[in-house]
């Protein structure tokens, strides 16, 4: 097993706590601790903004990642100061990778977002933009009437495919709302699309990381090819698509969200260390 150096991981239902329950605190702190010791580099990958992903670190005291991998795999916010203790806590600069921009315009073929956000509004009257606070150069976000999405994802889709526009959708629904959500991304850009770039560009083996997850849309970020970690609360649709698919490098953690990362990373790190002295 090549050695552990990156852990990669979700925030909402993974990372953050999900509540004031002493053991996700302390699993917290020991992360933080773990991470520093063994001078791990430290991704959080999201569908939040990188805005959401500051005001998390804050309201809940995460540490402060090496990058952070945003809006479903569309951005990259890289940390640029110099860094003096891995998972250190105090509060970072950070710059956006035009280099990850780059890779993504080189998809889109000169295709502009304002341009498919305007084709797309105009196929159903079920279907219509999120705020511009939720749009960017390379997700452009709708809102859907959850009783019309054969309807409205099939009209999304007949236009991409009429089009032949170097774009993909993911579909989902509002957590706590009646509507459902629509985001189109570059063709193939996804958490793991994010996630396989990074490590590439860094020079850092698939093997080499750990990437933490609980839902459906983290399954293509723990199929690329790295080590995952299912948390104990994760859904039915992560738990099946990673026993059906890639048992031989996914643990199944017992413990959820703040503490299953926890146990996750410690197997595979603690694994990685006796193989390495078992070949030295």
């Amino acid at each position: 097993m090549t050695s552990i150096e990156t852990l990669a991981t979700d925030l909402d239902g993974t990372l953050i706590p999900l509540d004031d329950s002493p053991c996700y605190a302390e699993a917290l702190r020991s992360l933080k601790l773990y991470v520093q010791e063994h001078q791990l580099q430290l991704l959080f990958i999201s569908g939040r903004s990188w805005q959401l992903i500051r005001n998390a670190i804050e309201e809940v005291d995460l540490p402060w990642p090496d990058a952070a991998i945003c809006d479903v795999g569309t951005s990259i916010f890289v940390a640029s100061d110099t860094r003096t203790s891995a998972g250190a806590t105090d509060r970072r600069d950070y710059s956006h990778s035009e280099d990850y921009a780059d890779c993504l315009r080189n998809i889109l073929s000169g295709w502009k977002a304002e341009d498919i956000l305007r084709q797309i509004d105009e196929l159903d009257t079920a279907l219509w933009p999120q705020p511009d606070d939720c749009q960017s150069e390379f997700k452009i976000s709708f809102f859907f009437e959850l009783d019309q999405q054969d309807s409205v994802c099939g009209k999304v889709q007949a236009w991409i495919d009429a089009n032949q526009a170097p774009v993909s959708i993911v579909v989902s629904r509002q957590i706590d709302g009646p509507l459902g959500l629509i985001d189109v991304l570059p063709k193939g850009v996804h958490k793991g699309f994010a996630l396989k770039w990074w490590l590439e560009h860094h020079d850092i083996p698939l093997q080499g990381a750990v990437y933490c997850g609980d839902s459906g849309n983290d399954s293509a970020a723990m199929a690329c090819g790295v080590n995952g970690v299912v948390v104990g609360n994760a859904d039915q649709h992560l738990r099946s698509a990673m026993e059906a698919e890639h048992p031989d490098n996914v643990y199944f953690a017992e413990s959820k969200a703040t503490a299953g990362v926890l146990e996750g990373l410690i197997h595979f790190h603690q694994a990685s260390d006796v193989r390495h002295s078992e070949v030295r």
